[in-house]
């Protein structure tokens, strides 16, 4: 049996990968030991998984939902559910399908939401009504917290004050400053995965 394909040296008995470690009590175990002081090398080996982001917009604005999405896997996060694809993909939102299929569509933005360490709202243009995105709001205030600065974070972009709801999210003004914060948020700089659709 293999060890760990991390390519570490353990610190205690000076085993390589592809060996086995015994404890100081003479246990074997299957991986190599590594001590604390060497899991930076650890966390500097192993693959990162994207940020995984969700991205709420207004179906009647979905070129500004798909432009932002896109932008947004550009600058190196993943999103949990792309739900512009699938209104493309089906040529429906809401209006002309089944009840299971909407009743499909809304768990699966539900689920998108709440697999989100970001949450992002284009708040809709003045006069355009989207009641969808409002339930979504909903759902990542009652998981995220704005105030944690290392969880998961709401964020509505162009916010007019139309709602007291938005007022527990970071607001910024534009697309491109959403896409800054995320940046500095989390960290990520370098483009690793494009989005899912499941």
């Amino acid at each position: 049996m293999t060890g760990s394909p991390i390519d570490v040296t353990c610190t205690y008995c000076d085993a390589g990968p592809d060996q086995h470690c015994r404890t100081k009590s003479g246990r074997r175990v299957d991986r190599p030991h590594v001590h604390r002081r060497d899991l930076w090398r650890v966390h500097a080996t192993t693959p990162r998984r994207p940020v995984r982001v969700y991205v709420a917009g207004a179906s009647v604005e979905i070129e500004r939902s798909e432009r932002f999405r896109d932008a947004v896997i550009a600058a190196g996060f993943e999103i949990t559910f792309d739900w512009a694809a699938a209104i493309r993909q089906s040529g429906k939102a809401n209006r002309g399908m089944t009840r299971d299929e909407r009743v499909a569509a809304s768990r699966a933005c539900r689920l998108g939401v709440k697999r989100a360490a970001a949450f992002v709202m284009l708040m809709p243009s003045a006069g355009t009504c989207s009641p969808g995105m409002w339930v979504e709001l909903g759902v990542a205030l009652s998981s995220f917290s704005s105030v944690d600065q290392f969880g998961p974070v709401c964020i509505v972009v162009d916010d007019d004050e139309r709602s007291i709801m938005t007022a527990d999210a970071v607001a910024v003004a534009t697309e491109d400053e959403a896409i800054a914060f995320l940046g500095a948020r989390f960290r990520t700089t370098t483009p690793r995965r494009t989005s899912t659709t499941s």
